[in-house]
Parts: structure tokens; sequence; C-alpha cells
């Protein structure tokens, strides 16, 4: 079938206008729609639902820590968690984790940091061994050890 000019007047004379082509709508789009949902679908069908005992969502193992870590007091205020330069708030968690945590003090670190060290693993009800440190330091570490057995109600 074709079309033919279609004539029209104007002000200027008489032109041609060109004959109306049909609307192609653009192909593009809905392909990368269709593309998309199909993709979308795929994935919703095939991702893991969980446990299928339960129903409910899959729980994922935490892994639990199995060694209680060592931590090495250093000089100049560093902390150190098995060989791994680590802070405060690092160490005091594995030390909870693993429910206690073997100390090592160097002899240049500084008395009150290590001091400050020790009252915070304390703190966070692990049993923390002192090792590597010179008797004072053992005894201070194993006095606050056995106030905080009692104070929970255990043996020192």
């Amino acid at each position: 079938m074709t079309q033919r000019a279609q004539w029209w007047s104007s002000d200027h004379g008489v032109t041609a206008r060109p004959p109306k082509e049909k609307k192609r709508r653009g192909i593009v789009a809905p392909a990368i729609a269709i593309v998309g949902g199909a993709t979308l679908v795929y994935f919703l069908v095939r991702a893991p639902r969980g446990d299928r005992t339960d129903g409910g969502p899959r729980r994922l193992p935490v892994p639990q820590p199995s060694a209680e870590p060592v931590i090495r007091i250093l000089p100049e205020d560093k902390i150190e968690v098995d060989g791994s330069t680590a802070t405060l708030d690092a160490a005091m968690l594995r030390a909870a984790a693993t429910g206690g945590a073997s100390v090592q003090v160097t002899a240049d670190a500084r008395y009150g940091f290590a001091l400050d060290v020790l009252r915070a693993l304390h703190g966070t009800r692990a049993t923390i061994r002192v090792v590597d440190w010179g008797s004072e330091m053992a005894s201070l570490a194993k006095s606050m050890a056995d106030r905080d057995a009692a104070s929970r109600g255990g043996e020192p």
C-alpha cells in the first residue's frame, strides 16, 4: 500500500506534505524491561530460602574463636593480639568472645597503661592470666582477679 503526498494550501502557496509514517515505538526500552524482569524472577526463584524445617530465615553459624588469645602490652601504649597490632577494644572483644586471655607485659611497657589494660580486660568478665611480668605486677593482677571472682560469688 503506497501513500500519496497530501497537498494543502497556505499563505505561501501550495505545498506538498510528506506522507505520514506509522509511529514506531521503541523496541529497546520494552526489551530491557522484559529481560530485567525475567532476570529478577530467576534470582528470586533460585535464592536460598532458609532452613526448610522451620520455615524461618537461614541462620548462619557464628564462628567462635577457639583458643584464648595472647595479648601483649608493648611500649608506646601499643597492644598486640596474637601477633597483630590491635586496639584495646579489639583485645577486650577477643577476650570476652573466648572467655579468657593470656596477658604478657614487656619490660619496657608503661606501668599505668598496663594497669589500665588489665582493668579493662577484667571488666569483660573473662578469665585473665598474667604471664611474663614482674612478681609485683603478677600479684596485683591476681588480687584483681580474686576480687572480681569474689564479687561474682565464685571462688578465686
